[in-house]
């Protein structure tokens, strides 16, 4: 009985995830064949890590194209503006910390002639500890955000989500959603 139980829950588990895969299209690339998430038909399956990373890009290029009417579009005040994009301009030096700690530590392995999957495993734990890095910005964000801010802000982000596109690797489709 209790194998069972096993083996109808490993079915019931790998029909879920067959199913959750398969409800995107896929198209082949040069790289093999990828996902195509869109957040107009999936927003909720594209992971926060991901629409936030994208939203702090967004906003700051906005800055840069000192785009003052896209800004105001989002309803914060002044001050909360402010750390907005003091946040979304710090997103450039996350992701280069996050480069340069991959590549210091992929170098470091194949120095030592270690594996490809050891290597490899970096680019996931380091990916990992990026993702993680930029959800804690998120909510230092947040935490310094009146509520009526939040919610104008998040607001703006669920938009931006929208209209967003995700290409993911078929094989990489789990960690793409870490964490979770």
């Amino acid at each position: 009985m209790h194998q069972w139980i096993v083996w109808s829950m490993s079915v019931a588990l790998l029909l879920g995830s067959q199913s959750q895969s398969s409800k995107y299209p896929q198209q082949d690339t040069p790289a093999g064949k990828v996902y195509v998430i869109k957040g107009s038909e999936y927003p909720e399956d594209i992971p926060e890590h991901w629409y936030w990373r994208h939203s702090f890009h967004k906003l700051a290029n906005i800055k840069t194209l000192n785009s003052t009417e896209r800004l105001d579009a989002i309803g914060l005040s002044s001050k909360e503006l402010a750390l907005v994009m003091k946040t979304a301009s710090d997103q450039e030096q996350r992701d280069l910390d996050c480069k340069k700690s991959m590549t210091e530590k992929q170098d470091a392995l194949k120095d030592q002639h270690a594996s490809v999957d050891a290597i490899n495993q970096v680019y996931f734990d380091v990916t990992l500890e990026c993702r993680y890095k930029d959800l804690a910005a998120r909510d230092k964000l947040l935490e310094g955000l009146s509520p009526d801010g939040r919610e104008q802000l998040m607001a703006w982000i669920q938009r931006t989500r929208r209209g967003i596109t995700v290409y993911v690797p078929v094989n990489e489709l789990e960690f793409f959603r870490r964490p979770q």
